[in-house]
């Protein structure tokens, strides 16, 4: 069945796949100098990440305490209705 298949290809088609081909070879040999700079992208990502983090968990506690201050402000705000 696989033959059928490249056979009815267009030329362009074939020569799509042989440069395919040919550069899953090369891509065996450029991994070595990636995996070098990948330690360096996993500390940098690592302290984007904790920067976010940081900086999430500090919106959360400002709206819980923007959420207390509004609550308050509409309980004074109702009983200063019932007092007059």
């Amino acid at each position: 069945m696989g033959k059928k298949k490249e056979e009815n290809l267009p030329p362009e088609a074939e020569e799509a796949t042989a440069a395919t081909e040919e550069t899953g070879a090369g891509e065996a040999v450029s991994e070595e100098p990636i995996e070098a700079d990948a330690e360096v992208d996993y500390q940098a990502e690592a302290q984007q990440n904790k920067d976010l983090y940081l900086r999430a968990l500090a919106d959360l506690e400002n709206y819980r305490k923007r959420a207390a201050r509004e609550k308050q402000d509409a309980i004074r705000f109702a009983n200063s209705n019932l007092l007059r």
